[in-house]
């Protein structure tokens, strides 16, 4: 087995070996001020030749550090893991240099990696916990049997053979195909289901070249790369028109003229209006967003709204701001760097640009093709008519931009035009109709603002409802909100992952959370939400008042307050539930469990498991599942909890809805 024991340097590119590495990072890349952090030397604990470097504050856990080496090293399946010899006190600034620990992870096929504390050191203040450093060059493999570079492993072999490595094209004639998994810069490379899928840390040179090509990240794509076409076979994703006006409009740079708020407007195959907009003026996102119709509208309002609370610092609910950033309903033309293309994508860009001789210069330089829904993941755009439309509303912005391009004053000429700025509602835009030899220029009106139609379910249970009538009201206040959930998760393996809907609950007397209730669209299942309510009043009681912050939770309980004669009371705001969502924000997303003790670890793990059905935990976005396994390995659990959580997460590893962008690797 070929196998490298030299690293690169992530902060300067430099390549030197394990330990002249740990001597250069304290020398050359040591702050004198900022955050205080421990530099840890991790490796194999049986092979070496795998080892990182990565700095951690002194203020957080070593909770951190398990969810980063399951993303660079270990995740596969959902196994539990746990430190060895680290202490009952997780705190990174309780170590001291020469400590070292073991962190293990499945505890069938155990990956046991060995942790060093190198020393202290200072850094400038970062958003992510826990900062790569260094890593080991990824090794390379010979195939056994034609020498070329090896792409798989197979698993079987992996213990019996001196080379059970495979290229491309002998895997598929000498090696067993459901065997096969690819070779990774890991010692779990060929354990258990392990592909690198979340291993998104390849070394890149200072000039902006990988170190090493591109690993297959998927167990399941390994028989589809196997019969991959020849390399220069490169299907086109999208029509050359498309591409011609993407690359028009990145030399154009519209937003140098134009603000994003200040619209334009198409009409649409189907009658409505699309309503333009070309972001880019603050030197952050660069795109045409074409909003069609008035949903569509609502939309972009809905986000002028959010934008506007945070420049004016009136920041509402976490959650509900999240929701308005993801309800937007648009397709755009954005302008990217590679690394955010998928690889299709990819390919079908570069293809266009070598027949046309386009040169890709600079940051967000690669034009990607986005659909945008409420409550879902951005998607690829695939229908022929929104390529059509994106077509149109690039030709228009062309127009547009030619038109300000010609004028003496730009801001001057834009009020004749119709051009106007802020809420999208209620002012003057140019509307573009096309013609034989250009564009008809004529000025239209946005409506106003446009009030959301929120669902108003009833409970359609008669025999639970007829219980709940009967039920004698307590003399408490509940406070109620239904939220987007800011995790997405995929229930179907071809389907693009959605955002579920939560309605949380608490008893405002005794401040207790009740368990949240979870569907995935909201607009289809409130409905089920409101059964599931129904029968959370029926375990616990039947409240005498209810308290909501917002419209859309006040026409949810509307019908079922009435029917049960429940005082409805909505109010600007709750401290309580804001609490609350804040804590289920931390926990769904990279704060995680780490500002925890070990006694609320055990809470929320037992509270959840114990008290949710296995449907609500399948639902269970897949951050949300690793921080309650970190409460697992962290907090002082019964082994009912313990067995539960076992339970439950083999039917995940089973289950498409637990996987938030892609199907399990197994």
């Amino acid at each position: 087995m070929a196998k490298s024991t030299k690293g690169n340097c992530y902060l300067c590119g430099a390549e030197l070996g394990k330990t002249a590495m740990k001597n250069h990072l304290l020398k050359d890349h040591d702050s004198e001020s900022g955050q205080e952090c421990r530099l840890f030397r991790i490796e194999g604990a049986y092979d070496k030749n795998y080892w990182l470097y990565v700095d951690i504050p002194v203020d957080k856990t070593l909770n951190v550090l398990d969810k980063f080496l399951r993303k660079i090293w270990l995740e596969c399946c959902g196994h539990l893991s746990e430190f060895q010899g680290a202490g009952k006190s997780t705190r990174v600034g309780r170590f001291s240099e020469g400590d070292q620990f073991l962190h293990l992870y499945d505890f069938g096929s155990t990956t046991e990696t060995l942790i060093t504390v190198m020393g202290t050191t200072w850094r400038p203040p970062q958003k992510e916990a826990v900062r790569l450093l260094a890593r080991n060059v990824p090794p390379q493999f010979s195939c056994n049997k034609c020498g070329a570079l090896a792409e798989y492993v197979d698993a079987e072999g992996l213990w019996v053979d001196e080379s059970p490595f495979y290229c491309a094209k002998c895997a598929g004639k000498y090696a067993d195909e459901d065997m096969l998994l690819p070779v990774t810069n890991s010692p779990r490379m060929g354990v258990c289901g392990y592909a690198g899928e979340l291993d998104t840390f390849t070394f890149v040179q200072p000039s902006g070249a990988p170190a090493s090509a591109p690993r297959t990240s998927a167990r399941k794509g390994h028989r589809k790369e196997l019969r991959k076409q020849p390399e220069n076979s490169v299907a086109g994703l999208y029509p050359d028109e498309l591409y011609e006006l993407a690359f028009a409009f990145r030399s154009a740079k519209p937003w140098d003229r134009l603000y994003e708020d200040e619209l334009f407007a198409i009409p649409l195959p189907n009658g409505e209006t699309g309503y333009c907009s070309v972001m880019g003026k603050r030197g952050e996102h660069f795109a045409l967003a074409v909003y069609p119709g008035e949903q569509g509208l609502q939309s972009f309002q809905h986000v002028q709204e959010a934008a506007d609370a945070i420049e004016w610092f009136e920041l509402p609910n976490p959650l509900k701001m999240q929701e308005y950033m993801l309800s937007q309903m648009c397709i755009q033309c954005s302008l990217e760097n590679k690394n955010m293309l998928l690889p299709e994508e990819l390919s079908s860009v570069r293809d266009y640009a070598a027949r046309h001789n386009i040169r890709f210069r600079g940051s967000n330089s690669f034009p990607q093709f986005l659909e945008y829904r409420p409550a879902a993941y951005p998607a690829r755009i695939t229908s022929e008519e929104d390529i059509q439309i994106l077509c149109e509303a690039l030709r228009a912005a062309l127009a547009v931009n030619e038109r300000l391009l010609n004028a003496q004053w730009v801001e001057l000429e834009k009020e004749p035009l119709g051009f106007s700025d802020g809420l999208a509602a209620a002012r003057p835009l140019p509307v573009l109709a096309r013609v034989q030899d250009g564009y008809a220029w004529s000025i239209g009106m946005l409506p106003g603002v446009i009030s959301p139609d929120y669902p108003r379910p009833v409970l359609r249970d008669d025999i639970l409802l007829a219980r709940l009538k009967r039920a004698k009201k307590r003399n408490t206040t509940w406070v109620c909100d239904v939220v987007m959930c800011p995790q997405p998760v995929q229930e179907e393996e071809d389907g693009a992952p959605v955002f579920p809907y939560i309605l949380f609950m608490a008893d405002k007397e005794t401040e207790a959370a009740l368990m949240p209730a979870m569907v995935c669209g909201y607009e289809q299942e409130a409905d089920t939400l409101l059964h599931n309510l129904g029968e959370r009043m029926l375990e616990s009681c039947v409240p005498r008042r209810m308290v909501v912050t917002d419209d859309r939770t006040h026409a949810f309980l509307e019908a079922l307050t009435g029917s049960l004669g429940i005082e409805l009371v909505q109010a600007d705001s709750d401290e309580l539930l804001e609490d609350l969502e804040a804590e289920f924000m931390d926990i769904s997303t990279d704060g995680g469990t780490d500002d925890l003790d070990e006694e609320d670890m055990a809470e929320l793990a037992a509270g959840l498991l114990m008290n949710l059905d296995d449907a609500a935990l399948l639902r269970l976005p897949q951050p949300v599942w690793e921080n309650l396994r970190a409460a697992i390995n962290e907090g002082d659990v019964s082994a009912e909890v313990k067995d539960r959580f076992c339970e439950v997460n083999e039917k995940r590893r089973g289950h498409t809805s637990a996987k938030p962008t892609k199907p399990d690797s197994q």
